[in-house]
C-alpha cells in the first residue's frame, strides 16, 4: 500500500507560472490544484521513500525540528 505524503517545493518562477494558468476543468472536478500545472504540461517530480513519514510541518516548532534534522537528510549538504 502506498501513501501520499505531499511535500511540495516550488521556485518563485514556477509558482508565478502556476498561478497565472487558468484553472483546468479536471482540477475543479477533482479538487486537486496539482492537476493545473500537469494539464498545462509543466514538469512535476515525485519520489518514493522507504519507511513511514517523519511527521508534518504545521507549526513553528515543527519547522524548527525539521530545520535541525535537514542537514543530515539532504544529499545537497556536505
Amino acid at each position: 500500500v502506498l501513501q501520499h505524503i505531499g511535500v511540495y517545493a516550488y521556485t518563485p518562477e514556477a509558482l508565478a507560472c502556476w498561478v497565472a494558468l487558468p484553472q483546468h476543468p479536471l482540477e475543479l472536478v477533482e479538487r486537486l490544484e496539482q492537476l493545473r500545472p500537469l494539464a498545462a504540461g509543466l514538469a512535476m517530480g515525485i519520489a518514493r521513500i522507504d519507511g513511514p513519514p517523519a511527521g508534518g510541518i504545521d507549526t513553528e516548532e515543527d519547522l524548527t525540528r525539521a530545520n535541525a534534522v535537514w542537514p543530515r537528510l539532504s544529499t545537497d549538504t556536505p
